[in-house]
């Protein structure tokens, strides 16, 4: 679809280092050749800061400060699909079913492309943040642990939509800060005033049993990144690695670039010592390496070179440097890549970004996604960063194992 071209960081648990990933069956590694004889990868290995004692910042959410931290040493095999931007939560019903059908209870937050705008433009993502946490919530309420189902049957996860009317989403759009325009008076997150998205949400079924793992496809891994922080972020503390224990993220766009809409990433890199969130929650980032970025037309291209784009450097230059970058034909591996913390699955065969393109946005990755019908969620490629998910060793609290 069109909303997926636009595109545009545990418990770090002792058993799981700091590593790429390498499944069988591809070549993997942090420096490579791609197909195109001229693409370049820079890939460099994101080592986990040093871990400090505590959390850079001392605030709580509100909704947060009742939880059990120890009742939530419970880690859930239940897993929450994070979309990216403007994109439904429709697109994602294979990737559930096929999660589901592998033994993984697995649902996707409820958005619509609609519920997107009021963030277009680099304006605050606390509307997508909403979402995420009332569906975080549901899911670690009713997720399915190691060894028992809680509330629900077999591998069912029902997330209720917050009811939203075209009132909500209007003032939504009018008062959400940020962006080019500087609504609420300023671009910078921490200076956007506390606006609360509008909507009815429902409550979850009770309260959380255990920590469910997030799986975030283009922004919608950045966006988990702020809900994960104990950070405030437009008003409030989501610290989502309570309710977290793994984060995988397919095809985001992590580095920060130069221009308004990526202000929200430069938020996440002024804080790299991320200690707090490391120890939590483990993570690991996806990256594609098929699509050369002059190889693949003038939509991947122009995506790659904004994202990567410096300050001061003209948009000729920061062309021809994307034009020598491999991605998935909108991130560019470094982009994907650039997850202070994680582990890293490096596809150097051709996995595209989005399960379908518009001919009249991508001509060339239109045809190509038709002719092979392979993107990140695809079985062959979920298969593999799925292993990676499943291999967390899940702890039971009431029965004392890990």
């Amino acid at each position: 679809s069109l909303a997926s071209m636009l595109c545009r960081a545990p418990p770090s648990h002792p058993s799981h280092p700091v590593r790429p990933v390498r499944p069988q069956g591809l070549t993997h590694g942090l420096t490579f050749s791609c197909r195109p004889a001229r693409c370049q990868v820079n890939v460099r290995r994101t080592c986990r800061p040093c871990l400090a004692s505590s959390s850079s910042s001392s605030q709580q959410s509100s909704q947060s400060d009742d939880l059990d931290v120890e009742r939530l040493e419970r880690d859930l095999t239940a897993v929450v699909i994070v979309p990216g931007f403007l994109c439904g939560s429709k697109i994602y019903e294979p990737l559930v079913q096929a999660m589901r059908e592998r033994g993984v209870p697995a649902t996707v937050v409820p958005l619509s492309a609609a519920d997107w705008l009021p963030c277009a433009g680099g304006r605050s993502v606390r509307p997508i943040l909403e979402r995420i946490d009332s569906a975080v919530r549901h899911a670690a309420a009713s997720g399915k642990c190691a060894t028992e189902v809680v509330g629900i049957p077999d591998t069912q996860l029902a997330i209720p939509p917050p009811r939203v009317t075209p009132i909500d989403r209007f003032v939504d759009f009018r008062n959400t800060p940020g962006g080019p325009f500087s609504v609420g008076g300023s671009q910078k997150p921490d200076e956007f005033p506390t606006v609360l998205p509008r909507g009815d949400f429902p409550p979850p079924p009770g309260a959380p049993v255990g920590r469910v793992a997030l799986v975030g496809h283009s922004a919608g891994g950045w966006i988990s990144r702020v809900y994960l922080s104990n950070r405030a972020y437009g008003g409030r503390v989501y610290g989502g690695s309570n309710l977290v224990h793994s984060l995988v993220t397919l095809g985001t766009p992590h580095a920060p670039a130069s221009g308004v809409a990526f202000e929200s990433h430069s938020w996440l890199h002024r804080d790299r010592d991320t200690s707090d969130l490391e120890r939590r929650v483990r993570m690991l980032a996806v990256g594609s390496a098929g699509y050369g970025g002059g190889d693949w037309g003038d939509f991947t291209r122009n995506s790659y070179a904004f994202c990567v784009g410096e300050e001061g450097e003209s948009d000729e230059a920061t062309r021809a440097r994307a034009e020598l970058l491999c991605g998935d034909g909108v991130t560019p591996l470094s982009s994907a890549l650039d997850l202070p913390g994680a582990e890293q699955l490096i596809l150097d065969d051709a996995i595209s970004h989005a399960p379908g393109y518009p001919s009249f946005v991508s001509p060339e990755l239109a045809a190509d996604f038709n002719a092979r019908q392979t993107w990140y969620g695809s079985d062959a490629v979920l298969d593999q960063w799925l292993a990676w998910l499943k291999d967390h060793p899940l702890k039971n609290h009431d029965e004392g194992s890990a």
